[in-house]
C-alpha cells in the first residue's frame, strides 16, 4: 500500500483515467463519469462520489481496527488521508480470507454447538423459530461434544438479561440477598461476563464499595 495522501476526488480521477483506457480498448462504457484534470475534479454531488465516499469509509475504518493508528486524517475541507502503517500489505488477511456461501454455515454451527451453551441462552436469541426446535431436537438425541454446562445453576435465566446491559452498557437496579445479610437494593453496572469450572461470573460497578456479588451458584 502506498503512503502518499490521498483525497476523494484524487481516487476518482485514477478511476476516470481507468474508465478511459477500457473506452479506448473498446471494453468499457462511454459514459465521462468524471472530469479526467485532477484539477478541475468538483464532482463531490455525484453518485460515483457518494458511492466511492461510502466505500472509502469502510475501507478506513477497517484499516483503523485491524491496524489502530495506521491512517493519518489532515485537514477539514478536502481531508486528506495517508498510510503510515509498517505492513506493506495491511488487508492481505482480510483480502485472502474465505467468504461463507450460505447463512446455513452458521446455523449449523450453531446447532452442532449447542452443548456449550446454558439452554435458555439459545432460547433468548431464537425463541419461537426453527433453529431453536432443531437444536432442542438435537439435545435429546446423542451428542458427541458437550461441555459443563448443565450444571444446574440459579439465576441462570438472568444471564441474557445481563448480557444484553453489559452490551447495551446499561444500570440495573435489583435487589440481591448475600448469604449472610439481609436483602438490599443495588444499583449495578455489568462489565464483563466469564464462565470459570462450570461456574459463571459477572464483574462490574455497584453503588456499594466493595460488593462482591455471587450470581450464579
Amino acid at each position: 500500500m502506498k503512503r502518499e495522501a490521498v483525497t476523494y476526488d484524487k481516487i476518482l480521477c485514477l478511476l476516470e483515467q481507468e474508465f478511459k483506457k477500457e473506452r479506448e480498448d473498446g471494453t468499457g462504457d462511454t459514459k465521462n463519469y468524471f472530469a479526467a484534470d485532477f484539477k478541475q475534479c468538483t464532482i463531490s454531488s455525484t453518485t460515483e462520489y457518494k458511492e466511492v465516499k461510502k466505500a472509502f469509509e469502510q475501507l478506513i475504518s477497517l484499516l483503523n481496527r485491524t491496524h489502530p493508528g495506521c491512517i493519518k486524517e489532515e485537514g477539514r475541507k478536502g481531508k486528506t488521508y495517508t498510510y503510515t502503517g509498517k505492513e506493506e500489505n495491511p488487508l492481505y488477511k482480510e483480502l485472502n480470507a474465505s467468504v461463507q456461501k450460505s447463512i446455513s454455515d452458521y446455523v449449523n454451527f450453531l446447532k452442532a454447538s449447542a452443548g456449550f451453551f446454558p439452554a435458555n441462552w439459545l432460547a433468548s436469541f431464537f425463541e419461537n423459530t426453527q433453529v431453536l426446535l432443531d437444536v432442542n431436537y438435537k439435545m435429546q438425541a446423542p451428542t458427541y461434544i458437550r461441555s459443563d454446562n448443565e450444571i444446574a445453576l440459579t439465576n441462570i435465566h438472568l444471564l441474557p438479561r445481563l448480557y444484553e446491559a453489559v452490551v447495551e452498557k446499561q444500570v440495573l437496579r435489583f435487589t440481591y440477598h448475600p448469604f449472610t445479610e439481609e436483602p438490599y437494593t443495588l444499583l449495578f453496572h455489568p462489565q464483563f461476563i466469564k464462565e470459570y469450572n462450570g461456574r459463571w461470573f459477572v464483574f462490574g460497578e455497584a453503588n456499594r464499595p466493595h460488593t462482591r456479588l455471587s450470581m450464579w451458584q
